[in-house]
Order: C-alpha cells, then sequence, then structure tokens
C-alpha cells in the first residue's frame, strides 16, 4: 500500500475531526461533574468532597493545556499533508471589498 498524499490528508481529517468531536464533550462533562462536586462540598462540608473536586480541576488544567498546546502545533502547520500551497489567502486590503 502506497501512502500517497491524499491518503495521509484522509487519515488527518479523520483525526482532526474525531478530536474535535471528543475534546468540547468532555470538558463541558468535566466542567459539569467539577462544578457538582463544588455544590456537594459546600452544601455537606465535607472534605473529601472538596478534595475530589480539587483533583478532577487539576486533571482538567492539564487536559486544557494539552488542547491548547495542540491547537498552537496545528495553527503553525502550513495545512494538509502534502499540501503544495498554503492553505489560507492573503489579505489584500485592509478594508473588505463591501466597504470599497
Amino acid at each position: 500500500m502506497e501512502l500517497d498524499p491524499l491518503l495521509l490528508s484522509r487519515i488527518q481529517f479523520a483525526f482532526v475531526v474525531s478530536f474535535h468531536t471528543i475534546f468540547p464533550v468532555f470538558s463541558i462533562g468535566l466542567a459539569t461533574f467539577i462544578a457538582f462536586l463544588e455544590m456537594l462540598s459546600f452544601k455537606t462540608g465535607n472534605a473529601v468532597w472538596e478534595r475530589l473536586s480539587k483533583f478532577w480541576f487539576r486533571c482538567l488544567l492539564w487536559y486544557s493545556a494539552w488542547v491548547w498546546c495542540q491547537a498552537l502545533l496545528c495553527r503553525s502547520s502550513s495545512g494538509p499533508i502534502g499540501a503544495t500551497t498554503p492553505t489560507r489567502r492573503p489579505i489584500s486590503s485592509g478594508r473588505c471589498s463591501a466597504m470599497r
């Protein structure tokens, strides 16, 4: 099997789409879970809920840092694998065409 640029671009696209589907769901779910743990800690005064909340909050911070690093790395790439031209067009002027 030959690894041509089209196949590699499709694999990269599948990888990116799957992670863009998983990351927001995981972030929203974990943030909701942390809020629930904070509510239990506040209502019961039990230190176990607060420790659990702090642990999962640290996990969310590490996860968010990892996602941001991945976003910065992807932003610095020139485009899909095997692309010969830039994927973004340069802006010709500071105004949009409707303001000319």
